[in-house]
């Protein structure tokens, strides 16, 4: 398909790797660059991965160009003093990397 890229998180913890379960997108031919396999990101949200400050989760867009991303937790507020939203707090739009 094409202009739509295929994208994997990476779980620092243990290294599993979440991403789009029967993707087509022409970029799947360079999963091998990264593993053989993965979950299926359906079944997980970003909160099932980042549950303390200092969670780490890695973020793959476009398999074959590899625009990496390092996704951090730097705090988490407790549920009554949060506004359940996430702020950016750094990036410069310079990838590829």
């Amino acid at each position: 398909t094409r202009n739509y890229h295929a994208y994997l998180y990476t779980d620092r913890t243990d290294g599993s790797m979440f991403g789009p379960e029967g993707c087509t997108y022409v970029d799947m031919l360079h999963l091998h660059l990264r593993g053989k396999s993965f979950l299926d990101d359906k079944k997980f949200t970003i909160a099932d991965l980042l549950t303390k400050k200092g969670s780490a989760l890695g973020y793959l867009y476009d398999l074959g160009d590899q625009w990496d991303h390092e996704i951090t937790v730097e705090d988490i507020l407790p549920p009554d003093e949060s506004t359940g939203k996430f702020s950016l707090l750094d990036g410069s739009g310079a990838c590829p990397g």
